[in-house]
């Protein structure tokens, strides 16, 4: 319980950081969007300049994956996961 108590007290900190006054309060997650578009990438022809993550991924399908390295079950599959990807 305390450990999940941590966590959300970390997570309240900094959102009243980005806005000590609560003027966006309720706070809700970013969407993905939001979140890529916040990352620049380097392109793929020119490793000198970067353009929007959002750019680049328009019109994709991308796939995330979460693991958990806590869990040594996770950790095997990740190996095979890694594996059979690279």
């Amino acid at each position: 319980f305390m450990s999940q108590y941590l966590i959300i007290q970390n997570c309240l900190s900094e959102l009243l950081k980005e806005d000590p006054q609560c003027l966006n309060f309720p706070w809700k997650p970013k969407t993905p969007r939001e979140l890529l578009a916040e990352i620049t990438v380097l392109q793929k022809d020119n490793a000198t300049n970067t353009v929007p993550a959002t750019e680049v991924l328009e019109n994709k399908t991308i796939g995330l994956y979460f693991s958990a390295n806590w869990c040594f079950v996770i950790v095997l599959k990740n190996v095979e996961f890694l594996a059979y990807n690279s």
